[in-house]
């Protein structure tokens, strides 16, 4: 059985413990159904480090009160606590986009002629 990975910086670590913050604050629903300020912390941790990264910053600080418990709610309720993988075909709305190393190099190339055409 493959186990959790539950290794994130100190930043992402901070920003995943005021997600809970204001999880618990603005959403009392979820105490109602059970989950704990640590509940909330390790399903987005287990989230943000198991294949699904998350853009933490904006989901603190930019998302309104709907999109935000549109991704705790779905987090809470969709992720399997064995893996950390999430399951129903759930998509955070603050998923950060897929690593793509073709339109990388792609953009990088459109850069240098930019770089290029301006010198």
């Amino acid at each position: 059985m493959t186990e959790i990975n539950w290794n994130v910086s100190d930043e992402d670590h901070r920003l995943i413990r005021r997600i809970a913050d204001r999880a618990m604050a603005t959403m009392p629903s979820i105490a109602e159904c059970g989950y704990s300020h640590l509940d909330v912390v390790m399903d987005v941790q287990a989230t943000h480090a198991n294949g699904n990264p998350l853009d933490l910053a904006r989901l603190l600080n930019d998302f309104r009160p709907f999109d935000f418990s549109h991704d705790i709610v779905g987090i809470l309720t969709h992720l399997d606590r064995k893996t950390g993988k999430l399951t129903g075909c759930f998509s955070p709305r603050c998923t950060l986009p897929r690593h793509d190393p073709a339109a990388q190099r792609t953009e990088a190339a459109r850069l240098i002629e930019s770089a290029k055409d301006s010198a």
